[in-house]
């Protein structure tokens, strides 16, 4: 049995027990596919812009923060908590 396996993707040697190849990035959930690999580093001229929009997508999405009500649920938790070592 062996204890590596060579990457569809970039033919790295990949120990079996990694869960990622660790020259690409490839793995299972990638499928080992050539999108998982960014040929972006390999070019000499490197564009900043494109390597960004194609690791995270569109720019300016944010992600959303908590709902005002936990806000005001950990304000009153930390009050209440204030309030039991006071007295």
């Amino acid at each position: 049995m062996a204890d590596t396996f060579i990457c569809p993707n970039c033919g790295t040697e990949v120990n079996v027990r990694a869960r990622s190849c660790p020259e690409c990035g490839a793995d299972d959930e990638t499928g080992w596919r050539d999108l998982s690999h960014s040929n972006a580093m390999d070019d000499d001229e490197f564009n900043y812009d494109s390597f960004i929009k194609d690791e995270f997508g569109k720019p300016g999405i944010k992600p959303k923060g908590m709902p005002w009500w936990i806000w005001i649920l950990a304000i009153l938790l930390i009050v209440a908590l204030g309030l039991m070592f006071v007295r």
